[in-house]
């Protein structure tokens, strides 16, 4: 046990000569599919090991207003369309939404159209900031506002609305058994949403923070 805290403070010595931050906090939004999350961190704790995380899971303009405000050093978000020009932006793939609602729902047989989608309750991902991107794919005049895709899909299977949600998060639920994902009549049935990786610009960016942007760069999301 000695000899593991001797080898934990010459390694915290070495990163320190390195001049490698001691913390980073890094926000996600939850378009960033958990699989790659889990692959990214721990090439990251294999690399810098002595660096503390935090990681933090805000939605939409949440993740930028964190960087912006230096809550965060990065984040992963979906695109805005209006980015504040202090931050820089990289786009690292596409993430396609699907339309799921519960199988006993009125739209769950589908064909459903543009009409019917707007007579019912929507259930969407809400960000705590009351930007445009919050409102962006609202359909519906009737809508509930949840932070977590993943307790939207709780409530959905309940028929008591239907949703956007990422594919991924769809697929690596429990519930999918119990949603349906109807066809649409007027596109092909996903809206894909680009997610791009964001820092500040003015802001002095070390060793960790440099490799971490550098992986997630290369992190392409399909």
């Amino acid at each position: 046990m000695i000899l593991d805290r001797r080898q934990h403070l010459l390694g915290v010595a070495a990163s320190f000569a390195r001049h490698v931050e001691t913390r980073l906090v890094v926000a996600i939004d939850e378009l960033f599919p958990e699989p790659a999350v889990g692959e990214v961190f721990a090439d990251f704790a294999a690399h810098f090991p002595h660096v503390e995380l935090e990681l933090m899971f805000p939605t939409m303009e949440d993740v930028g207003r964190f960087v912006l405000d230096g809550k965060a050093d990065l984040g992963v978000m979906w695109r805005q369309e209006i980015l504040p020009p202090e931050l820089g932006f990289l786009t690292i793939g596409w993430v396609p939404l699907q339309l799921v609602c519960g199988r006993d729902h009125p739209l769950a047989q589908g064909p459903i159209g543009w009409e019917e989608l707007k007579r019912h309750r929507q259930i969407m991902v809400a960000a705590r900031s009351e930007g445009p991107e919050k409102q962006r794919l609202r359909v519906a005049a009737d809508v509930w506002w949840v932070e977590s895709h993943w307790v939207i899909l709780q409530i959905l299977r309940h028929n008591v609305g239907w949703a956007l949600i990422p594919r991924h998060i769809i697929e690596g639920s429990p519930l999918a058994t119990e949603l349906a994902m109807p066809a649409l009549e007027f596109d092909k049935g996903d809206w894909p949403v680009a997610l791009e990786l964001v820092w500040h610009k003015q802001r002095p960016v070390g060793p960790a923070a440099t490799w971490l942007r550098g992986r997630l760069a290369a992190t392409r999301i399909a």
